[in-house]
């Protein structure tokens, strides 16, 4: 404890005080947040307050808001809490925060637990419509109107956060009031009105006072189902519990409020105009009217955090509370103050509301005021209210009149006047109607007798091919469309096909009314998920036949347990849904139930529509075969038995008896179904008992199907299932809710098989479509693509003309230049350096050489090795400029080459040979798969042979083409002399320095010096030191040997 008070000591010196909220609504959190710095801009808050927000308690989940806010107190270091309106979640916090010593800010006060200040010291409740309050104003108001008897009605609120103000009004009156005398408490659906009639019917009894709960989801709608103008009428009194201002709660229904001279019990504001106002300005987003209460609130709870923090000088549990207790809080200029008992919770004010005319503004009947119990600790509630009339001539002529007994025992119309006059009009039609009837009802009765099948008509095939099969068996080869079930035998009228069921008949049936109704409702069922009632043989003959119409494709369970047949989702969700819609129109139809829902009995029709057969019938089988009119003639299949709900096992003799079914044995039925179609077993196919034992229990022990694994996506489907199953038929869901879960589980999935098989075809045709212009669009890419490759390895206009498909005739060019430039000691690199590194040294050069080949009007033939080479002249002649070109190509190859480092080996330096000569020149296209444009000649191999003799750094050319260059005097040669040339004898030969222009010397092409002296041999690393160079270096004017 003394450790938690100096950590909050610490926090309240360094300003590091931070709260939690539970709540994810963001404008509540941003009005938390306006609240505090509001406080703090007006002094009331010694320190800046940070706000953590996190989730309350959700549905299903009451536990998650007590663990979100242990994490703020044990993990974020918040000093106090701001819970949301959650009664369960709150009193465990509330309980927690008595050890954590830190105060706990309530918005809603509908529970009646929080009010135990023994249990829950830390609390300060803000809500000025608790329902103790609540409860202390009605009583007053019954006092005070000489109305001792209360009735209570509300929503039902199913999940609730929070229970609803009238259910903890009324417990508390009737637990600490025994003057008053709560007569009921009524909880309407809103959600199923139609099932309300006798609950709101209810509202009509000797209690005058109704009190209605304003918490609907539509109160006007809620208003005119009572019949609120109707009671008035009779002499009630209603009162309208708002847990908003009156201002607020009419909005809506004040034609009703008048017609009804209905009061509105609500919180007292003499300023909501500028509250209202004040609030829409602090909110900064969308303001909603009608949720002024949780704005309003919300922010009470966080400023008032601050203010109990500023007055307590720390924010403990202990110390801020006890400064609310007893005291009177300014909340600024605008919100007014507000008052506290000696248990720190809000003195409410309340006032009953009405409207005296149509247009005109509520008047004030009462106003209900509190003051506090001075040293209440224990006493629930720990202030009194009393009551002062104003203007209350809202019930004049109600008060202390009794009502009329007939108001609630049948009603006040007497018809009396009206009998003489309606038995003169009776008398006089009353022959000519009962004549017309006659005669109607004998041709009615001919005709709800056409369910009736005479024996005569009735002709039996028996089918000698078919056999007794079984689960998943099929016709021999049989594909999905061409499979048929194998029926033993069928019956036909005349040109129709009927599958029946027979039974031997024992005694002459005499049908009651009901049964002659229910028959003729069985013969007008018409949907197209239900196979067609025909009719029912009997008293005619030994036979009894029950007919329906034949579907001859297959059933289900000829699907389900067929191994080769995939039963995917399309098929799956396509069943389920076509079974669920045959259920729906059967349950809401005057037949009302199925009975004998399973596998064999949902036939797949030649349109892959799934229709239920034997339909409504199990409970006249039951009866007739308990009656001994009838008699099985073969055991029923055991399997019947398997998807029958329990309760309708008990009792039955095994295989002698149809069982009996409704609704709810519906439902269980179907979860069988879904337990085949996820799992393709039978319900009990892994049970070791026997048939009898097997039955018991199931009739008696409520034994269920094994649910083996199962995918996570098929989990809301086995979830429901097992609620089908439940022993308790009650708890079973209504087959709206299974199509519901079943929509939602097969959301990608619409229709029945047919819907989905066009969707699918469309969706393939859409796709269809955008492959075809993606793979369009990859050919135009590869075909430009193949064009650039194409453009790379031939000259473009070569190119052009083979992609039109023009020969290309070899030809001669008289001149043309050809280059040659080796790598020198290409060896080293491949020696020292990885292959990869060598592949990236080969691409870096040539890549260096392809940039600088771009530039100028030539075209790289080849790169053999380390050699590459380069023409110009061909095919585009260019007025022997291609001399020129390879001059100046030669250079800038040279000056890039001075730059260029290897980083696997930084010591060692790139150098290069070229040579190259100008003369007569043939070219051609050779190849087919791998065309090259290829050249030939004595050019060639002489400009070969200059790059050979060639010593490192230096470009070598002829003596024929070193006098073209020194035509124009632009660029600076040196006279090697002669050398030895293969195949050539000695030939005289030189050396290109640099590009000078006389008229321009400051625009040198090449920043070569001039002349350039002979370059040092690279150093060779020590594994290659015994090697010798490839050129020896000699004078100027002698003979150089070479290749």
């Amino acid at each position: 404890m003394l450790l938690l008070i100096f950590l909050t000591f610490l926090q309240y010196i360094f300003g590091q005080v931070s709260i939690g909220i539970l709540e994810k609504d963001p404008s509540l959190i941003q009005i938390c947040r306006t609240a505090l710095s509001d406080a703090f801009s007006q002094g009331d808050c010694p320190s800046q307050v940070s706000l953590v927000n996190g989730s309350g308690c959700e549905l299903g989940f009451k536990s998650v808001g007590t663990a979100t806010a242990s994490q703020m107190v044990l993990v974020q270091n918040v000093s106090a809490l701001i819970v949301d309106d959650c009664t369960e979640e709150n009193a465990e916090i509330s309980r927690l925060a008595k050890f954590w010593n830190i105060p706990v800010m309530l918005r809603s006060g509908n529970g009646l637990k929080l009010f135990d200040n023994q249990l829950y010291p830390y609390t300060v409740q803000f809500d000025d419509t608790t329902s103790v309050a609540v409860a202390l104003a009605l009583s007053q108001l019954g006092m005070n109107i000489n109305e001792k008897n209360l009735l209570f009605v509300g929503p039902v609120v199913k999940n609730s956060k929070n229970p609803p103000v009238f259910v903890s009004a009324s417990k508390f009156i009737q637990d600490t009031m025994p003057s008053m005398n709560i007569t009921g408490v009524l909880e309407i659906d809103e959600s199923n009105w139609g099932a309300m009639g006798d609950t709101i019917h209810r509202l009509r009894s000797p209690t005058k006072l109704i009190i209605i709960d304003g918490n609907f989801t539509n109160v006007r709608q809620a208003l005119e189902k009572f019949d609120v103008v109707g009671l008035s009428r009779d002499l009630y009194m209603v009162v309208l519990i708002c847990s908003s201002p009156a201002e607020v709660c009419i909005d809506g229904i004040q034609d009703l409020t008048y017609e009804s001279s209905l009061l509105l019990l609500s919180p007292s504001y003499s300023n909501f105009q500028i509250l209202n106002s004040t609030l829409s300005q602090k909110l900064q987003g969308p303001y909603d009217f009608d949720r002024f209460e949780s704005y309003y609130l919300t922010y009470l709870a966080c400023y008032g955090f601050c203010i109990g923090y500023k007055e307590a000088g720390q924010p403990t549990g202990s110390s801020l509370t006890q400064r609310f207790r007893d005291s009177t809080k300014s909340f600024g200029s605008s919100f007014g103050s507000v008052s506290f008992d000696s248990v720190a919770n809000r003195l409410p004010s309340f006032v009953f509301s009405w409207l005296p005319e149509s247009n005109a503004n509520l008047a004030v009947a009462y106003s209900a005021s509190t003051s506090g119990i001075g040293g209440c600790t224990n006493k629930i509630p720990c202030f009194t209210l009393s009551l002062t009339s104003h203007n209350a001539t809202v019930w004049t002529g109600r008060l202390g009149v009794p009502l009329n007994p007939c108001v609630y025992s049948g009603g006040c119309v007497t018809y009396f006047p009206y009998f003489i006059a309606a038995g003169v009009l009776i008398a006089i039609v009353g022959l000519v109607v009962f004549f017309f009837f006659y005669r109607r009802q004998k041709r009615l009765d001919a005709y709800r007798m056409h369910w009736k099948i005479p024996r005569s008509v009735l002709k039996v095939i028996e089918n000698k091919q078919s056999s007794v099969k079984g689960k998943g068996t099929s016709t021999e080869g049989a594909t999905l469309s061409s499979k048929r079930r194998q029926i033993q035998a069928y019956a036909l009228l005349d040109t129709t096909k009927a599958e029946f069921i027979a039974l031997k008949h024992l005694y002459h049936i005499r049908w009651t009314k009901m049964d002659l109704q229910f028959l003729m409702e069985l013969k007008r069922v018409n949907h197209d998920n239900l196979t067609t009632f025909i009719g029912i043989c009997y008293n005619d003959g030994d036979k009894f036949y029950i007919l329906h119409n034949l579907v001859e494709r297959a059933s289900l369970e000829d699907y389900v347990y067929d191994s080769d047949f995939k039963l995917d989702e399309t098929f799956r969700s396509a069943f389920l849904r076509d079974i669920l819609k045959g259920l729906i129109y059967l349950h809401k139809s005057p037949i009302g139930y199925h009975g004998l829902l399973n596998l064999s009995n949902c036939l797949i029709d030649a349109n892959w529509v799934l229709k239920l057969t034997n339909f409504g019938i199990c409970n006249l089988l039951n009866k007739l075969i308990n009656n001994n009119n009838l008699r099985v003639i073969e055991n029923v299949p055991f399997d019947v038995y398997n998807n029958v709900a329990p309760e309708f096992l008990k009792d039955i003799q095994i295989g002698r008896s149809y069982p009996a079914g409704d609704q709810q044995g519906d439902v269980y039925s179907f979860g069988m179904i879904l337990y085949q179609i996820l799992f393709r077993l039978g319900p009990f196919e892994k049970a070791t008992y026997g048939h009898k034992e097997l039955f018991n229990k199931i009739a008696s022990e409520g034994l269920r199907p094994q649910i083996d694994e199962y995918p996570p996506e098929e989990k809301p489907l086995v979830d429901v299932m097992e609620q089908c199953w439940k022993q308790n038929p009650q708890q079973r869901p209504k087959v709206r809710t299974l199509a519901q879960i079943v929509g939602s589980a097969f959301q990608s999935t619409k229709g029945n098989l047919v819907d989905q098989m066009i969707r699918m075809n469309e969706k393939h045709a859409q796709n269809l479509e955008q492959i075809v212009a993606e793979r369009g669009a990859l050919l135009v890419e590869a075909q430009e693509q193949t064009d650039r490759l194409l453009c790379e390895i031939l000259p473009p206009s070569i190119a052009d003309k083979l992609k039109t498909g023009e020969v290309i005739e070899p030809r001669s060019y008289d001149a043309a230049t050809v280059l040659f430039c080796q790598l020198v000691d290409f060896m080293v690199i491949l020696t020292q350096t990885k292959p990869d590194q060598v592949v990236t040294f080969l691409n870096d050069v040539f890549t260096i050489f392809d940039r600088v080949i771009s530039r100028h009007d030539a075209y790289k033939v080849e790169t053999t090795g380390e050699t590459y080479m380069v023409a110009s002249g061909v095919p585009n002649e260019n007025e022997n400029r291609h001399v020129f070109e390879i001059s100046e190509i030669a250079l800038e190859f040279r000056e890039a080459s001075y730059t260029y480092k290897v980083l696997a080996l930084p010591d060692w330096k790139l150098q290069i040979r070229i040579g190259y000569h100008c003369g007569p020149i043939a070219a051609g296209v050779i190849g087919l798969k791998a065309p090259r444009f290829c050249l030939f000649g004595d050019t060639v191999n002489f400009a070969s042979r200059m790059q050979s003799n060639c010593p490192p750094n230096q470009i070598q050319m002829s003596e024929s083409t070193a006098l073209m260059l020194m035509a124009v005097n632009e660029y600076k040669l040196t006279k090697r002399g002669m050398v030895n040339v293969k195949g050539k004898g000695t030939v005289n030969t030189y050396w290109l320095n640099e590009h000078i222009h006389e008229h321009h010397e400051n625009q040198s092409l090449s920043k070569s010096p001039a002349p350039p002296p002979i370059p040092k041999r690279t150093p060779v690393p020590p594994s290659e030191k015994k090697r010798k160079s490839i050129v020896k270096l000699t004078d100027d004017s002698s003979p150089h040997s070479g290749d």
